[in-house]
């Protein structure tokens, strides 16, 4: 019999194994109780300019069946709109769930008024900007009519043995890893970034380039580290530019924004590989949490953490370490496997392990774990030490 432990060590590493279904039950129960919950709020809401979209999203619940379907920012959106209780954004996120469904083929005809213009996304296609959106969806193909000031715009998609093809929008640079491409973010704000100011997604030259970056990261896990091509690929979908400096490695993600990630331009692919494994990691932590707590609760002492230089609650010094555990594994294999010009690894290598050290001591020496916290620390303890990774820096 497996225990619950040894389903939550498969999200510490790659090299662990990870139980898929495992996985993907966590995620579907997830989106199914947010779904639920959202139409709850939307038909007490009784918004008379959302036609169609709240019967459509009711019924189409037993259709979130997949993790392919289930792991997108709409239902992390839907997930904050019922804790913050906010209206500013139901019309638009009720959109983008029903969007979620047409993608893997669900049918379903709605429209919807906004509160005021907004630009919506379509999988890697970005919409023209609407103030009324009217959609016919079947199996294969999707029409979306929109209007705004006066003015109205078509857009098809047909779904094909290639994926999707798509007229009368713009589709967003990717860099495509296994079946599922990787957008970079370009004109468009998604939901939950209405207030940041730090981003560079405005450009789309700069999505441009950080595609180009992904793609020549991709090939180098691929090629030199390729245990990382499935844990990136699993849940990475959508990345945001954040404004470049050389040599800095700036990078983030978001608990309610399951699939996206931030992360800035490099010229050196193999950062952009530390960047997309580090926040590819924080991906699986946060589908754990979703379960319960990496700890129990009951320490409230704050520890010192090398990587931030300051006191960190234990959670927090967990979150660290199960990442960047994860890049000193990365930048090992990039040492064995013969990547040339592995200077940033190396440093990696050199710089990383006393810092991981120092963290691991917190982690070990504490008796507030629970299952999910054991399972995403202690299987790195093992690979730290005991893993085929043993080169020297």
């Amino acid at each position: 019999m497996i225990s619950d432990l040894d389903l939550c060590r498969g999200c510490s590493a790659p090299q662990v194994g990870l139980d898929e279904h495992f996985l993907e039950a966590i995620c579907v129960e997830h989106a199914r109780s947010v779904t639920r919950l959202f139409v709850e709020r939307c038909t007490a809401m009784g918004d008379r300019d959302m036609k169609g979209i709240v019967p459509f999203l009711a019924g189409s619940q037993d259709a979130l069946d997949s993790f392919d379907l289930v792991w997108d920012t709409a239902f992390g959106n839907a997930h904050r709109s019922i804790l913050m209780r906010g209206q500013r954004d139901v019309a638009a996120i009720a959109a983008a769930l029903a969007f979620a469904l047409h993608l893997r083929g669900v049918p379903g005809a709605w429209s919807l008024k906004f509160p005021e213009p907004v630009t919506l996304r379509f999988g890697c296609w970005l919409l023209p900007r609407a103030g009324e959106i009217t959609v016919e969806a079947t199996e294969r193909r999707v029409l979306i009519a929109v209007k705004a000031s006066g003015k109205q715009r078509r857009a098809f998609f047909r779904r094909t043995r290639a994926g999707w093809t798509g007229e009368g929008s713009i589709r967003m640079p990717a860099a495509r890893m296994g079946r599922l491409p990787i957008a970079v973010v370009h004109d468009y704000t998604p939901p939950g970034f209405e207030e940041e100011t730090n981003l560079d997604m405005l450009q789309p030259a700069a999505a441009r380039r950080l595609a180009v970056a992904c793609r020549s990261a991709i090939k180098l896990i691929d090629q030199y580290a390729p245990v990382y091509s499935a844990w990136v690929r699993r849940v990475v979908r959508l990345v945001v530019p954040l404004p470049s400096q050389r040599g800095c490695l700036r990078s983030g993600s978001d608990s309610f924004l399951p699939g996206l990630i931030r992360i800035c331009h490099q010229p050196d692919p193999s950062m952009i590989a530390e960047m997309l494994v580090h926040e590819a990691t924080h991906q699986y932590y946060y589908i754990l949490a979703r379960l319960g707590g990496v700890t129990d609760g009951s320490d409230q002492a704050i520890y010192y953490s090398p990587i931030k230089k300051t006191g960190r609650p234990l959670d927090k010094i967990l979150l660290a370490y199960h990442a960047f555990a994860n890049v000193e594994i990365l930048s090992r294999l990039f040492i064995e496997n013969g990547l040339k010009d592995c200077h940033h690894a190396r440093r990696n290598v050199a710089n990383l392990g006393k810092q991981l050290d120092e963290m691991e001591t917190h982690l070990r020496n504490s008796s507030t774990l629970t299952p999910i916290g054991r399972g995403l620390c202690e299987p790195l303890f093992d690979l730290r030490r005991n893993g085929n990774s043993t080169c020297q820096a």
